[in-house]
C-alpha cells in the first residue's frame, strides 16, 4: 500500500522553520514518528517509510533544526532542549491533522537521545519506543569518553561555548564520524558521500558539548521509563560505544523491553546490507503490541 506523501514547513520553537516529510496511509494500523540522527536528514528514510506504508503504517518525520532543509544554526544547536521543544510542536502539528492512534516513536542515534528526553519531560505515552543505535556514549579520537570526563568538560567549557559564538563554532577535534564506519553497504555509502545535506565534518564544540551533556542526563533519568522499548544496535558499531547501550537496556525499569544485537553490522542499521532484517524486526515488534 503506497502512502500519500506530503512535505512542507512548520513552525518550530522560537519560530524556526522545520521541514517535514510525511508518508500517510488511509486507516493505518499504527503511526510512527521518526527522529533522525546528528548531521542527517529525513529524506534518507523514504525507503523505510515505504516499507512501513506497505504494511499499513503511516510514517511522520522532519529535519531537526540546523539539519537538512530546516532552519537553525547549522549542525550546532544553541541548546539541546530546542530539539525537544521542536518535537513537541511537531507532534501537536500532526495531531491537528487527524487522530494519531497506536503511535510509536523511533529514534536513530542522536534522535534516540532527543526522544528519551521528550519522554522524560512530557506526559506522553506512545504504545512503544524504538531506539536504533542509540547514542549513549561518545568517542574522541576513537577513544571512549567516560561520563565523568564529559561532566568536567561541560562544567569548564560549556558556559563559554554556549554564550560566545566564535568559540561555539570551533571544531571539536577528534570528533569526526568517518563514513566508512556507518554501513557495509557500498551503494548507500556512496550516496551518503555525495549528499550535500549531510555533515561529513567534525562536530562543532557547542554541539558536541550539548549532545554529551544530555546523553549523561538521559541515561540517568530514562531508566525509570516504563513504556515498551525495543533497542537495536550493531556489534560492529564504531560511531557510538555499544557497552553503554547494553547497560542502559539492563537498567531499564520497563517490564516490556527487548534488545536485538546484529553481529558485525555498523551504526546505520537502516542502510546496512542486512537492512531488510532490521526493517522486519521493527515491524514484528510493532505488530505484537497491536494485538
Amino acid at each position: 500500500m503506497a502512502g500519500k506523501y506530503n512535505e512542507g514547513y512548520i513552525k518550530g520553537y522560537r519560530g524556526v522553520k522545520l521541514f517535514q516529510r510525511n508518508w500517510v496511509v488511509e486507516n493505518p494500523i499504527a503511526n510512527v514518528i521518526f527522529l533522525h540522527g546528528y548531521g542527517d536528514h529525513s529524506a534518507r528514510y523514504g525507503h523505510f517509510a515505504a516499507f512501513l506504508n506497505g504494511n499499513n503504517i503511516s510514517f511522520y518525520t522532519f529535519d531537526l533544526r540546523g539539519h537538512g532543509k530546516s532552519e537553525g544554526a547549522r549542525w550546532n544547536v544553541e541548546n539541546f532542549s530546542y530539539f525537544v521543544k521542536d518535537l513537541d510542536l511537531y507532534i501537536n502539528e500532526i495531531k491537528g491533522q487527524g487522530e494519531l492512534k497506536n503511535l510509536f516513536f523511533i529514534g536513530y542515534s542522536m534522535g534516540s537521545t532527543i526522544l528519551l528526553k521528550y519522554l522524560i519531560l512530557y506526559n506522553f505515552n506512545p504504545l512503544g519506543a524504538i531506539l536504533i543505535s542509540p547514542a549513549f556514549g561518545a568517542y574522541l579520537y576513537n577513544l571512549f569518553i567516560p561520563d565523568s570526563l564529559i561532566n568536567v568538560m561541560n562544567y569548564f567549557i560549556g558556559p563559554i561555548a554556549r554564550t560566545i559564538d566564535t568559540i561555539a563554532s570551533l571544531p571539536l577535534v577528534g570528533s569526526k564520524i568517518y563514513d566508512k564506519y556507518l554501513t557495509h553497504n557500498r551503494a548507500e555509502l556512496e550516496t551518503f558521500k555525495q549528499d550535500p545535506l549531510v555533515n561529513q565534518k567534525s562536530f562543532r564544540l557547542r554541539m558536541g558539548l550539548e549532545i554529551s551533556r544530555n546523553i549523561v542526563e538521559v541515561k540517568r533519568k530514562a531508566i525509570n521509563l516504563t513504556l515498551p522499548f525495543l533497542i537495536l544496535y550493531g556489534k560492529g558499531d564504531r560511531v557510538v560505544p555499544t557497552i553503554p547501550i547494553k547497560n542502559f537496556y539492563l537498567s531499564l525499569s520497563s517490564k516490556d523491553k527487548k534488545l536485538i544485537e546484529y553481529n558485525e553490522l555498523y551504526h546505520d542499521l537502516l542502510h546496512e546490507v542486512d537492512y531488510e532484517k532490521v526493517y522486519n524486526d521493527v515491524l514484528s515488534w510493532i505488530k505484537v503490541r497491536l494485538k
